[in-house]
């Protein structure tokens, strides 16, 4: 058997799939399911819901069982992260949330590539935190590259050595290649000709039959064809971990990586001074030296606080990683530095922490107050996490560590459902403490997720919220019917409307 085709270059390029056309057939089924799956979403503005907790497992699916057709069996790790990838998409039907919804969708994207990442190699633990972005960068230049290298190689070996059951297969596979555009075309045409074979169409197919939309959502399914067939070829050709192997020379010497950490502590050193005058000296302090009330002072520099964790986080992680100290007594004068930029890390982050409690006192809880909140909570978990990985010589275990905690962090949200605590936590302040509440906010910018605290604490509010209630119900409903079909349906929405 021929192990592969030469490639204009003279080199033989080996076959990944000897069965190319049992796989292309896989990837064309799918890509076109999914494609009906979004269609709505994609070219009609109807949000996303059922059609994307669908797609998601159809494509989680797709590389659980790829063994099947690829004869290339998937690793625990990566059929787990496809498992995964059915939870997520599973939120998208139950939370309304239009920032939930986006977390969830990147998180389905981010977990597919893992599969194909970890496809061969399966060891999620041996990556560290910056090999998550490289990995993620290689897989989406491999995606888009193995496809080219799939029809090159891997689908002329499987012309020239056909096996019975792709023999009398192969014929059906060309004409439906082939027939994929004029079908597209002439639907197209024939719906704009006739109205009425245009309702029977898109009654049938659940698409809207546009010639300019037909013909957009082939290209789509073409790309989602083309993006899954390059996953796989990737995940089953290669050991991932082999393309992250860094070059001894991009080391970085000791002695720079503790004169970076030692200017930093001191800056935050003398940062967190005044910080203790604040936790510790009381609003009177703040206004004596700053001319600010409490809440200006919060809001003056909540945002830039949780910036700079974040920021400092990712320095401490990227030095590490750039030096890689081991051992020797410089390597524990920057393991010492590390660990006090750490800790000074966290008394900033604390000091955040107060800030968005001063805030939310007076003005309130919103989404943007919640997220951050949300965010912060992360980042102390990763610092954390840090002394007790990194500073301690557990390198490794670190990037396995704040991916899981990742995930955590965005099932967890699904979970406590962040618009109908932002509701819940307005309304106790005004129930509670007489302060001012902002109905316009909490019906006009919050998501149904939402309504059912706000219906069940109408009778404690102002009167204006039934009316408030009673338009939101109204625009669910709208919304439901402007969706017009189950692919969008969202429990959430589903119970504002009924």
């Amino acid at each position: 058997m021929t192990a592969g085709i030469e490639s204009l270059e003279g080199r033989p390029q080996p076959v990944v799939f000897q069965r190319a056309g049992r796989v292309w057939l896989a990837a064309g089924v799918v890509s076109a399911l999914v494609e009906v799956l979004l269609h709505n979403s994609l070219f009609n503005g109807a949000p996303l819901g059922l059609g994307f907790t669908i797609a998601a497992t159809v494509i989680a699916g797709l590389f659980i069982v790829s063994a099947s057709f690829t004869d290339h069996p998937p690793s625990i790790a990566s059929r787990l992260l496809a498992g995964l990838m059915v939870l997520f998409g599973l939120f998208v039907t139950f939370r309304a949330s239009p920032v939930l919804a986006t977390l969830n969708v990147l998180t389905v994207v981010a977990l597919l590539f893992g599969a194909a990442f970890l496809y061969s190699s399966g060891r999620l633990w041996d990556l560290r935190i910056m090999d998550y972005p490289r990995a993620g960068l290689v897989t989406t230049v491999q995606a888009l590259a193995q496809t080219g290298e799939f029809f090159r190689v891997d689908v002329p070996h499987a012309g020239l050595m056909p096996t019975g059951g792709w023999a009398r297969a192969k014929p059906y596979v060309r004409g439906i290649a082939i027939a994929v555009v004029p079908l597209a075309l002439f639907l197209g045409l024939f719906a704009s000709a006739d109205p009425v074979f245009a309702a029977f169409a898109e009654d049938v197919v659940g698409v809207d039959l546009d010639l300019g939309q037909v013909m957009w959502a082939v290209v789509v399914a073409v790309a989602i064809g083309w993006m899954l067939i390059g996953l796989l070829r990737y995940g089953s050709s290669s050991n991932g971990l082999t393309a992250l192997v860094r070059p001894d020379t991009l080391r970085l010497g000791a002695t720079e990586t503790a004169t970076v950490l030692g200017l930093l502590n001191a800056l935050f050193a003398l940062f967190v001074l005044v910080q203790f005058a604040y936790l510790f000296g009381g609003s009177d302090v703040v206004e004596q030296t700053g001319g600010l009330t409490r809440s200006e002072y919060a809001r003056e520099g909540f945002f830039q606080l949780v910036v700079v964790a974040a920021f400092v986080l990712g320095l401490v992680l990227f030095l590490d990683w750039w030096a890689h100290p081991e051992g020797t007594p410089a390597a524990r004068l920057v393991n010492g530095l590390q660990g006090a930029l750490v800790v000074l890390t966290g008394v900033v982050l604390v000091s955040a922490v107060r800030r968005m409690d001063l805030y939310v006192d007076q003005f309130g809880l919103t989404e943007l107050r919640f997220y951050a909140f949300a965010i912060m909570l992360w980042i102390g978990f990763l610092l954390l996490w840090t002394v007790l990985t990194v500073l301690l010589g557990h390198r490794a275990v670190f990037g396995t560590g704040a991916f899981l905690s990742a995930l955590v962090l965005v099932a967890a949200l699904n979970v406590v459902n962040p618009d109908a605590t932002i509701a819940r936590t307005n309304i106790d302040r005004f129930v509670r403490h007489g302060a001012e509440i902002d109905l316009a906010y909490l019906t006009n910018q919050l998501s149904t997720d939402a309504f059912a605290v706000l219906e069940a604490n109408a009778a404690r509010l102002p009167a204006g919220l039934l009316q408030e209630l009673e338009q939101l119900q109204h625009a669910s409903q709208a919304e439901r019917a402007q969706a017009h079909d189950w692919r969008s349906y969202n429990l959430s929405r589903s119970r504002a409307g009924d």
